[in-house]
């Protein structure tokens, strides 16, 4: 059950004259995030007056999508008792998206209706996200797609077009993928890529052609076929790899660039069909020649796109009138719809989302989780992230967690290595109070924007450490291709990307031991609902180098340590406080097991010994994650 503590003040319902009269106050969470299929209880203190039969009081959880449009009214069950009402209600699987909430009481059968109130008698209305349920369990796997299992090189050692990996490989590397317990599959851009102002031989994918267009250096070509043959056969490709994934069970998440693209973007065509979106020069930034500007320099391949939002460089309006922001604004939702629509994938990865105006993102998730309840929004987002969540997205970067991993490794602060370790339980607490309640972040060590978590800590062994922490931390974990089998070079974006001179392959095979750790540790997460929806405490630790926190749901009580020593190799012990949320109880007789579901070594305490702390001892790189359950 998820609970939403204190959502209404203490109230009193009276009912005379069919006048109610009450004040009811939602004040906290100002916004919450909630699974689709799972249960809301909302708690209050009630004084009921005047009323013949308990049946009169109808409590209503109120959901829009807009306060000016008609309510969805949801009936919640009730129980009332020593004047404490305790209300339930299930969102439906059948519906996503923001929301906004109030809820309504009725002492008279609904003949008359009193709706939550701010102090000052005005009506209010708080945001709830509904996002799906496959989401809260799932393990993101990133795919670069030409990239990701390349076949071996010509004769003259140089690399062609059909050498680049393709959606059909991809497809044959699901069962792989499926044995390391991940369950979706982020395709970084699969569209066609600009060839003005290129870089490299291929270009980079972030540098988009067609936004309707699959690209054709992954798509598995045949002989003598046209252009317009080739890019039917690549829709045939994501299709098949689509549905593929999900007779598995697995999704598929795309990459969407929305707020740049090519130089030479279809847009940009003043002989552009309108089914690919017309000639559209107003909709992106010129410079004083008329051309089409990037964002940065060093992005000089892109160009970029205006939304409506701000003013140009002359602080002129970026467009003077509403018919050609909402136009884009169309355009961009209809490519949003499409995927989902033509090949039925679950969601996206936002490139750059804060870049593109919060308003859009608003109305557009709604839009596209009005098509597909489904579907998920994830934003590489860094600024102003509390407000992407509150729009809609299903989750955004944990950019803050993965630059304090960094800085274990790679910076001492106060002449003290471990500076940083002890500011991750600040952190994450400082998150919960300012982000909505229920939230999700997905977590890295490791992305295709970043140094590889091999190489970046220092080693694969050393990079379990920081990956078992994203692992089992309350979020959605993603592991970058390659990083399970401890891969040391960085794919390029392009081809001379980086001193690097061709497309690297990936070897999945070097390394089985760590990759069998991977699919262990993604493996506990999922069979554990403590690491998918419970709670998260910090364990007072004596020894610097090791993290400790417990996770608890229900009956699963999961104890996670985590030794981040890198610089002596000696075995870290600790002394640690177990935390409240295990409810341990201090008793003698009581005894409980600890069973370490890395090495499945067991150890049983007293409720008196475990009450007042736990030893652990820890070799470098190495970490505990203790189930925890009652003897006998």
């Amino acid at each position: 059950m998820i609970s939403i503590d204190n959502i209404i003040n203490p109230v009193i319902l009276h009912n005379s004259n069919n006048i109610i009269e009450s004040k009811t106050h939602i004040i906290k969470p100002l916004a919450a995030y909630r699974f689709a299929g799972q249960e809301i209880q909302v708690e209050a203190k009630v004084t009921v007056e005047n009323i013949k039969n308990i049946e009169d009081l109808i409590v209503h959880l109120c959901l829009n999508d807009n306060p000016q449009r008609k309510f969805r009214y949801i009936n919640m069950s009730f129980d009332v008792k020593d004047g404490l009402f305790k209300g339930n209600c299930k969102i439906s699987e059948g519906i996503g998206g923001t929301f906004f909430y109030t809820v309504r009481f009725s002492v008279d059968k609904g003949k008359t209706w009193k709706y939550s109130e701010d102090r000052k008698g005005k009506q209010v209305y708080r945001n709830l996200i509904v996002g799906p349920n496959w989401f809260a369990k799932s393990s993101i796997y990133q795919i670069y797609p030409r990239i990701h299992r390349c076949r071996d090189k010509d004769r003259d050692g140089k690399i062609g077009e059909c050498d680049l990996s393709t959606l059909v490989d991809i497809k044959e590397d699901l069962p792989r993928i499926k044995k390391l317990n991940i369950d979706t599959i982020w395709l970084m851009p699969i569209h066609p890529i600009g060839k003005l102002n290129r870089k490299g031989e291929f270009g980079s994918p972030y540098s988009v052609r067609d936004y309707l267009g699959i690209d054709h250096n992954i798509i598995r070509k045949e002989p003598g076929k046209t252009d317009k043959e080739i890019q039917e056969l690549g829709k045939q490709q994501l299709q098949e790899l689509v549905n593929t994934a999900h007779s598995m069970d697995m999704k598929i998440i795309i990459g969407f660039v929305g707020n740049h693209c090519a130089s030479d973007n279809v847009l940009l065509n003043i002989n552009n069909p309108k089914e690919k979106g017309g000639y559209h020069p107003e909709w992106f930034f010129m410079d004083k020649n008329g051309n089409p500007k990037p964002p940065y320099e060093e992005w000089w391949d892109t160009s970029d796109l205006k939304y409506g939002a701000g003013l140009d460089e002359v602080n002129k309006p970026k467009y003077s009138n509403e018919v050609d922001r909402e136009a884009m604004w169309s355009f961009m939702l209809s490519v949003l719809k499409y995927w989902v629509t033509e090949f039925d994938i679950d969601g996206y990865r936002c490139d750059f989302a804060h870049w593109v105006p919060l308003a859009f993102w608003r109305s557009a998730i709604n839009e596209v989780k009005a098509v597909k309840p489904s579907v998920i929004f994830i934003g590489e987002v860094y600024e102003r992230l509390k407000e992407h969540l509150e729009v809609g997205f299903d989750a955004v970067y944990h950019y803050r967690l993965y630059n304090m991993l960094k800085s274990l490794y790679h910076e001492i602060r106060n002449y003290d290595p471990y500076h940083e370790l002890a500011y991750i339980p600040a952190l994450i607490k400082l998150e919960d109070r300012k982000y909505p309640d229920g939230y999700r972040l997905m977590r890295y060590s490791e992305n295709h924007d970043e140094i590889r978590a091999a190489e970046m800590y220092g080693s694969a062994d050393a990079a379990k450490a920081p990956t078992l922490l994203i692992v089992t931390l309350p979020g959605v974990p993603c592991i970058y291709a390659g990083q399970e089998s401890g891969e040391v070079i960085r794919p390029p974006l392009f081809k001379g990307d980086r001193g690097s001179l061709d497309f690297p392959q990936i070897d999945f095979n070097r390394n089985p031991d760590l990759t069998s750790w991977y699919a262990k540790v993604l493996g506990i997460r999922r069979q554990n609902p403590a690491l998918i929806y419970g709670n998260l405490e910090f364990m007072e630790s004596n020894n610097r180098h090791i993290l400790a926190y417990s996770r608890t749901y229900g009956d699963n009580r999961i104890i996670v340590s985590i030794n981040f020593d890198y610089t002596d190799g000696s075995k870290q012990w600790a002394n640690l406080k177990v935390a409240n949320n295990l409810k341990i109880i201090n008793d003698a007789a009581k005894k409980y097991r600890l069973r370490d579901l890395l090495n499945h070594e067991e150890y049983v305490y007293s409720g008196k010994q475990l009450s007042k702390e736990l030893v652990v001892g820890l070799e470098m790189f190495k970490s505990h994650i203790f189930l925890v359950t009652e003897v006998g």
